[in-house]
């Protein structure tokens, strides 16, 4: 500080100590005016005014000190985009852990196994074996089933004509199958040809 910012503040000192003086009176007869109690829970601790007018008056001389406050005010100003970043980062964490945690709920939700649209001709000719010959007295021994881009042909002996009517029909059902071909006979007639 130079001279004459001194002489001025010593000039304001005794302006500034009479508002004070005159605050201070008023404060008391407002007080008495209430009541005590009531005025000393509305008005902060002294100590606290004190305290929080110190820290204010400390931060501003370190942040405006003419040789380094730049060089802090920039410090301070790093360090809070440092943790603006940080916190961005955590939270970009715990939206992809929340993600692969849905996903793999989604996962375990649904069923093992591929999409019957993406089953070749043999995996297919399986599931159709499967679901013909699950029933107790199948012909499993009897008919043999084979797959041709996605037409499921069902060839050998059935011992009726409701048997072969009931494995077309679920050979026909099975997800995945186009259509479904007989060429099954019963006992004692000739096989049919393949057209």
């Amino acid at each position: 500080m130079n001279s004459k910012s001194i002489a001025k503040a010593r000039r304001a000192l005794p302006l500034v100590l009479g508002g004070v003086k005159t605050v201070a009176a008023t404060s008391h007869r407002v007080g008495r005016i209430r009541g005590r109690s009531q005025a000393s829970q509305s008005r902060p601790p002294r100590v606290a005014v004190f305290l929080a007018g110190s820290g204010a008056g400390v931060a501003a001389e370190y942040l405006f000190d003419p040789s380094h406050g730049k060089r802090r005010r920039h410090v301070l100003r790093d360090g809070i985009q440092a943790r603006l970043r940080g916190s961005a980062r955590a939270l970009g964490r715990k939206a992809r852990y929340a993600r692969g945690k849905a996903v793999g709920v989604a996962a375990d939700a649904t069923p093992p196994g591929r999409d019957s649209s993406e089953l070749n001709d043999p995996a297919l000719a399986a599931k159709v074996e499967s679901e013909l010959f699950r029933p107790k007295g199948s012909p499993k021994g009897t008919v043999d089933v084979n797959v041709e881009d996605r037409v499921v042909y069902l060839r050998g002996e059935v011992s009726s004509r409701e048997q072969r009517e009931e494995l077309i029909e679920r050979a026909q059902a099975v997800d995945g199958v186009a259509r479904a071909e007989s060429l099954l006979h019963l006992p004692g007639e000739p096989a049919p040809a393949h057209p």
